[in-house]
């Protein structure tokens, strides 16, 4: 049975290249977030201001787009990579 997964991006991989290679990221927004840890609105889950209505500094860039050949070709050089 083939699933239809759809498209995701893996985060933890964007995270990496983004900070080894400048062309990896496409478009990145500064925003506020907090993570709520009393349960007010989602317990333990990161809560994003997109749209500034806290009116508090942004704390944090969220990469919202990656440039795809860049972010590939990382993918593929790091199947290369050992720890020495």
């Amino acid at each position: 049975m083939k699933e239809n997964w759809g498209k995701f991006v893996l985060a933890d991989e964007v995270l990496l290249g983004s900070m080894l290679q400048d062309d990896v990221i496409k478009t990145s927004c500064d925003v506020y977030a907090t993570v709520d840890i009393k349960g007010q609105h989602t317990c333990g889950q990161m809560v994003v201001d997109w749209n500034s209505l806290l009116k508090k500094k942004p704390n944090v860039t969220i990469v919202t787009e990656v440039h795809q050949q860049p972010y590939e070709k990382f993918l593929m050089e790091l199947q290369n990579w050992s720890i020495k």
